[in-house]
């Protein structure tokens, strides 16, 4: 078995709910009804007692998405203190659909996208009444246990959710419930999901979805969900929430460590939400990372080699400290009145300047801000736009009002392509006090009035001392 890439895990682990019940239980019904009749694809199925059924050779529940049920026991358990049911008790309850239906160390492999290769499963055998009654949801309550779902993708990456274990119930022609829990990666995520069975639309399938999913690192919910079904699946909703308490620590439990420390702890998306095709979309949203609270959209996709971020975000404070406050400097050891060098090596470990996070995904972005707060001092307003592709950064900076000290224009790449870093920075200050940027760069000012500066320089290295030693260029 294939493993997913660590970027489409992230995404699986807050559409698990989706993916199993309503992918591999409900959707068939809907996609197939629009015959005359449903018919079960079926395969072997071994008879294991008047109640039971083992399934011994794949069977394919449905084809519009695949769904192939590997191996598994279907059966009507017997409830506490009273006999088992006889064999006309349970055909009435197979034909009336009020069944009570176990399913027990099953394997599930559930297609979510075109493309998939097909199951070897057989087509061809006659139905059985226990799994007819499950094809066609024609059951009260269905008990899933011990089992695990494979969520395959036409790339033949596969992403396994084990020990499965959900109490889904039926309520005719009106919803789908369940309740349970999975494991992803060796954590335990409990899940809670309704699906409504009735469209809001004539000319598509949109049914109503409420769901939420829980985890030590992770906690997602859709409130007012619609799921669209046809040539391809999608979601919206109204009002979707996705949080974490550890953003670089749910990364690295999804496969995907992201290299430093600083940072990238609490994150928080609610808005609206669209999910199609391994992209997740939030619009209309507000955010929240390490305490910086921005307005905007984002969206996040995961299709390609690494994952990719756009959006346009604006926010009233971005706080910078936390980015770039030393541990030293954090216990109250920073370097007072020092020049701006002296503090950038302060404020940035060894090795530390390198932007390693460049190399892990891709990004489109515009940031604006009413003020920009670091560890040293404050401006005002603020506008960028910032693009990271192939281990490449470039960084626009359309505005940074540096108050009474004039303002800033200018542009900032880097490229992590290689072992070392390379820097260029060019840009222009406007109507700056030359002897306070002198005195930070000097420690003294050995120049004064209102000024002009444009710079054009370069550099490469891991520190700050690596980079001034090969900065060059023209002031």
């Amino acid at each position: 078995m294939k493993h997913g890439k660590p970027s489409q895990r992230i995404a699986l682990a807050a559409l698990a709910i989706l993916a199993f019940v309503t992918l591999g239980l409900s959707i068939p019904v809907f996609v197939e009804t629009r015959t005359s009749s449903l018919l079960l694809q079926t395969a072997t199925v071994q008879a294991a007692s008047s109640d039971s059924y083992a399934v011994t050779q794949p069977i394919r529940l449905f084809s519009s998405p695949n769904v192939v049920l590997r191996r598994g026991t279907v059966s009507i358990p017997a409830e506490r203190g009273r006999p088992p049911p006889s064999g006309e008790v349970i055909a009435n309850m197979l034909a009336a659909g009020n069944a009570k239906l176990a399913l027990e160390d099953a394997t599930i492999a559930v297609e979510l996208e075109h493309g998939t290769p097909a199951e070897n499963a057989d087509v061809t055998a006659p139905l059985a009444p226990l799994m007819q009654a499950l094809s066609r949801l024609g059951f009260s309550t269905l008990e899933i246990r011990r089992s695990v779902v494979l969520l395959q993708r036409g790339s033949g990456t596969t992403e396994a959710l084990s020990d499965v274990r959900l109490d889904i119930t039926h309520k005719r022609a009106t919803s789908l419930s369940a309740i349970g829990s999975f494991e992803l990666q060796g954590r335990q995520m409990t899940v809670d999901a309704t699906l409504g069975l009735t469209s809001d639309r004539k000319d598509m399938i949109r049914l109503p979805l409420k769901a939420s999913i829980k985890g030590a690192l992770i906690e997602g919910s859709v409130s007012d969900g619609r799921l669209v079904i046809g040539d391809d699946l999608h979601l919206t909703a109204e009002n979707a929430v996705l949080q974490t308490n550890g953003l670089r620590q749910l990364a690295g439990w999804l496969g995907s460590p992201w290299p430093g420390e600083r940072g990238l702890g609490r994150f928080l998306a609610k808005g609206q939400l669209e999910w199609r095709d391994r992209t997740i979309t939030f619009q209309n949203a507000a955010f929240e990372l390490d305490g910086n609270e921005a307005t905007g959209s984002l969206t996040f996709g995961w299709a390609k080699a690494r994952p990719a971020i756009e959006g346009t975000l604006a926010l009233k404070e971005l706080d910078l400290k936390s980015y770039l406050t030393a541990e030293k400097e954090k216990s109250g050891n920073a370097p007072a009145g020092k020049s701006l060098l002296e503090w950038l090596r302060a404020a940035v470990d060894p090795g530390g300047l390198a932007l390693p996070l460049i190399r892990h995904l891709d990004a489109d972005l515009r940031i604006s801000a009413d003020e920009v707060t670091t560890p040293r001092t404050s401006f005002g307003r603020s506008a960028a736009s910032i693009s990271v592709k192939d281990s490449q950064l470039l960084a626009d900076i359309a505005e940074l009002d540096l108050g009474s000290d004039g303002n800033m224009r200018g542009q900032l790449s880097v490229n992590m392509r290689g072992y070392i870093p390379h820097y260029v920075v060019r840009g222009k200050l406007d109507a700056i006090d030359a002897s306070k940027i002198t005195a930070q760069v000097f420690d003294q000012p050995v120049m004064g009035g209102r000024s002009m500066l444009t710079f054009d320089v370069s550099g490469s290295g891991s520190s700050i001392d690596e980079l001034t030693s090969t900065l060059h260029g023209k002031v």
